[in-house]
């Protein structure tokens, strides 16, 4: 039986730099995640663009006009595909339009703000319920 090799000091640095250590065990199935950083709620899993890489996308999507925005400032988008995580190119922007499903884009700490789509209705984990103050009973 072989025995593991610790990881050299230039090879974390690598994976830290390139932020493959911080996706914490991510999978294809998304999960909602706060990112690391800022600590923002986003969604999280593997991207399906060229070797899998760990994604953060925001938590609301937006609209069309968002998503012209975002790639016009150079920040790819998202489409929530199932239980994944699809990067948009331009086969599913023209087929999917963001007005129609929800279209996500790269979490950026401190980025633009971007238009939220109107339908969208869902919180963040743990503010799903607001009880009112004076119950009704």
């Amino acid at each position: 039986m072989a025995s593991k090799k610790p990881m050299s000091a230039k090879t974390k640095v690598l994976l830290l730099d390139t932020d493959v250590m911080s996706t914490r065990a991510l999978t294809m199935a998304r999960k909602a995640r706060r990112c690391p950083t800022c600590k923002a709620w986003t969604w999280a899993g593997l991207a399906d663009i060229g070797p899998y890489a760990g994604v953060h996308v925001t938590w609301a999507p937006t609209t069309s006009f968002g998503e012209y925005l975002a790639l016009s400032a150079g920040i790819a988008t998202y489409m929530l595909d199932g239980a994944g995580i699809e990067r948009r190119v331009a086969r599913t922007i023209t087929k999917y339009p963001a007005d129609e499903y929800r279209t996500h884009t790269l979490h950026m700490c401190n980025g633009p703000p971007l238009p939220v789509h109107p339908d969208w209705k869902q919180k963040p984990p743990g503010q799903e319920m607001q009880f009112p103050d004076n119950p009704p009973f």
